[in-house]
């Protein structure tokens, strides 16, 4: 059941959270012949999509407690995807006045820490 869980939310909730993006790479690879991936994330739009899916893992972990689970497990993933929530969500608020490589360094450090936070509270959800 977690796999199975797992599986569904990268192909459905990362692959199909991350469309803007690739399509947005895929417009700089026709009209640039190249992919820039700093062009593709100088607007921030990476720490939209992490806080999405922080905040939909959250949702998900949420339901298990609501099922009676209450556990250390549940905390952790809980606070780690709340703070991913809300990181994503504030880098995503200072990109007007952050210069534009550190919005692409911090969006890209970020959303692996995201994948992995909120990944973990998915897969605590569906073994609850």
């Amino acid at each position: 059941m977690v796999v199975i869980r797992l599986v569904v939310w990268v192909l459905f909730g990362v692959i199909f959270g991350l469309l803007p993006l690739i399509v947005v790479g895929f417009r700089e690879l026709m009209v640039a012949n190249q992919l820039d991936l700093r062009e593709v994330l100088i607007g921030g739009e990476l720490f939209v999509v992490s806080a999405v899916l922080s905040a939909g893992a959250l949702g998900e972990l949420m339901a298990a407690v609501y099922r009676g689970e209450r556990s250390l497990t549940v905390i952790f993933s809980g606070f780690g995807c709340f703070a991913m929530f809300a990181a994503n969500t504030m880098g995503y608020m200072l990109v007007g006045t952050s210069l534009p490589g550190m919005v692409v360094a911090v969006s890209t450090w970020l959303f692996p820490v995201t994948l992995v936070a909120s990944g973990l509270s998915i897969g605590t959800a569906a073994g609850r």
